[in-house]
């Protein structure tokens, strides 16, 4: 079995333009074709994440269903679709996993994040936000999730939490924002 590395610059060999084969790195996050010169960039992917908290204060985590981080606790969210506003695609993402209406969306911060999926790095500018849902009664684990709950932040342990970024937002919290 062969291991290959899960970066970008290790993956592609072919310009998106003419689709000749060569691509030399260039700058920050670059390529540039050897045969027709285009210079092509791999942009981070835009992400949402929800902060939603209960009346006593505690975070609601999810337990993920899939990889990556597969049984490892993360906030509710994912990545924004073509058309949709930051906010937009926050209310759907809360909307297919949670069931769960929003509300007083307020944006929080953002942080960057490595999305390893099926062998390729995705970096990714997730941007938090905290939410309040309109009605807790509605609240069922679907989509990607297995299960939530909601946790007290000083008893959330850091291991459990599947992305770095989740890690840094939640400190964050802790910190008093």
């Amino acid at each position: 079995m062969v291991t290959r590395s899960a970066e970008p610059a290790a993956v592609f060999s072919h310009c998106p333009r003419c689709g000749a084969r060569g691509l030399d790195r260039q700058a920050t996050y670059g390529f540039v074709c050897r045969s027709c010169s285009f210079l092509f960039f791999l942009n981070v992917a835009a992400a949402v994440a929800a902060i939603i908290q209960d009346p006593a204060g505690r975070v609601l985590l999810a337990r993920r269903a899939h990889d990556p981080s597969r049984g490892k606790l993360d906030v509710p969210g994912g990545f924004v679709d073509h058309g949709e506003t930051a906010e937009q695609a926050l209310r759907r993402e809360i909307r297919e996993e949670l069931s769960l209406e929003i509300d007083d969306l307020a944006y929080f911060g953002t942080v960057p994040n490595v999305y390893e999926y099926a062998g390729l790095n995705y970096r990714t500018l997730d941007l938090y936000f905290t939410a309040h849902p309109r009605d807790l009664s509605t609240l069922r684990p679907a989509d990607d999730i297995d299960a939530c709950a909601f946790v007290a932040p000083d008893e959330i342990d850091d291991d459990e939490l599947g992305f770095d970024s989740v890690r840094m937002a939640l400190a964050r919290l802790r910190s008093g924002g």
